[in-house]
């Protein structure tokens, strides 16, 4: 009788151990796949240059010196332009006396000689001068929306490109798939947090499947997996997003998967702008689609 009391007590301690630690996991898991999603932006160049640096706050003292300095040059060399403006102007008025004779004749001379500016040469250079300024506010304005339009060409890292398998056995480039919002997923079946997550990217996928790419990718040749075997567990679990096989490793190797599952999300211009190591959640599937839906 002792025995068994015992043996029903080890018995419940167990299973509230395991509840416990099954409890702890989730939760852990939950912080974690939060803490995972990181952004692939680059470093702004623009906030650094804008930032002021020792060296400009020693030059402004130099420049103020060197300013001071060269206003007094400056004052002296214009009181010995005054003075050298007075001997001319003496040489000026024994010239003008002097030539007051040769006024008269020299005027009438001139005037046949002038003749009115050519009105078509002055309006063609203003025209010309027009279109110039034109066609370059017009290529700025261009550069502008360009630079605007595409906020990720200088912010963030243009996706590796690798080529998989379909469930055909047809080969698929990953820049044929895009062309929308990406979910680029590295998962396995004999991996137990891929098999976790997997839910969540079929319920994403069920409801922004028109706007977002989900692409997910079976490592096989990683953990024992096969083809097969991720086959078989697709179908068993019923999920209906896009799954492709990488059996020669390409995908593995180009973007140097270390852990599973990983995740990356693309811009629909094909830029990197989130990723995740680790078991993600709902929540933080939806801050990375978020995050590509606004780039």
């Amino acid at each position: 009788m002792k025995q068994k009391k015992s043996f029903f007590l080890t018995l419940i301690i167990l299973v509230v151990l395991i509840l416990g630690s099954v409890f702890a996991y989730n939760k852990l898991s939950s912080e974690r796949s939060a803490s995972n999603l990181s952004s692939l932006r680059l470093s702004n160049s623009s906030e650094e240059s804008e930032a002021p640096t020792e060296t400009d706050a020693e030059t402004e003292p130099i420049s103020e010196t060197q300013s001071a300095s060269q206003t007094e040059e400056d004052s002296q060399t214009e009181s010995e332009t005054e003075t050298v403006s007075d001997t001319e102007s003496e040489t000026e008025l024994i010239s003008d006396t002097e030539s007051e004779s040769q006024t008269d004749s020299q005027a009438q001379s001139r005037s046949v000689s002038q003749t009115p500016p050519d009105a078509g040469t002055s309006s063609q250079s203003s025209s010309d001068s027009q279109t110039a300024s034109a066609a370059s506010a017009a290529e700025e304005s261009q550069t502008e929306k360009s630079q605007e339009a595409s906020p990720s060409e200088s912010q963030y890292t243009l996706a590796p490109d690798f080529t998989v398998t379909d469930a055909g056995g047809n080969e698929v480039s990953l820049f044929s798939l895009l062309g929308k919002p990406a979910v680029l997923n590295f998962w396995n079946s004999n991996c137990p947090p891929c098999k976790m997550e997997m839910p969540d990217f079929q319920e994403m996928y069920e409801e922004l499947g028109e706007e977002v790419s989900f692409i997910m990718i079976d490592t096989v040749g990683a953990m024992g997996e096969t083809k097969e075997s991720g086959q078989d567990y697709v179908e068993e679990q019923g999920f209906t997003f896009p799954v492709y096989y990488d059996t020669s490793q390409d995908a593995i190797y180009t973007y140097g998967i270390a852990a599973f599952p990983t995740t990356f999300f693309i811009s629909k211009d094909g830029y990197l702008i989130a990723g995740a190591q680790g078991m993600i959640d709902k929540e933080t599937l939806q801050m990375g689609i978020d995050m590509i839906l606004e780039n």
